[in-house]
């Protein structure tokens, strides 16, 4: 049997010209990277400073009554200088959510040592037998 390019095909005979093959196509290299933009190399990298803001408003919470608070202002600092890092690079940094929790934790931690700041100062006015802050006899 040969082939007839007038005849429609039958088993066992080459598919016309044009026709889609009936092979899977060999496989190759994948395709090179696009352009730098959404979703191209080096696009939504984290913010430093948010993970900065972050890990100090960890540290904040978790040394919560110290005096000098200076992790939790960091972690404020360091929150709001990334949201706007953040903003301002149209899209191309990440991490404002790390940036918003480490704002958050700085302040609950200002405010629970405010807190207990005033505590204290309440306890040591009233018992008059106490040292300053109240809580050495």
């Amino acid at each position: 049997m040969s082939w007839n390019p007038q005849q429609p095909n039958s088993p066992g005979q080459w598919p016309p010209p044009g026709a889609p093959p009936s092979y899977p196509p060999p496989m190759g290299y994948p395709p090179p990277p696009g352009p730098a933009g959404p979703g191209g190399p080096g696009y939504g990298q984290t913010s430093g400073m948010a993970t900065a803001s972050f890990v100090f408003g960890i540290i904040a919470i978790t040394l919560i009554l110290d005096l000098f608070l200076i992790p939790a202002i960091l972690a404020i600092v360091f929150g709001v200088i990334a949201r706007g890092q953040i903003r301002e690079s149209g899209g191309a940094l990440e991490g404002a959510k790390k940036a918003k929790t480490g704002i958050t934790l700085g302040i609950i931690a200002i405010a629970i040592a405010v807190v207990a700041i005033v505590i204290l100062i309440v306890v040591a006015a009233t018992n008059q037998n106490s040292t300053a802050l109240g809580l050495l006899r």
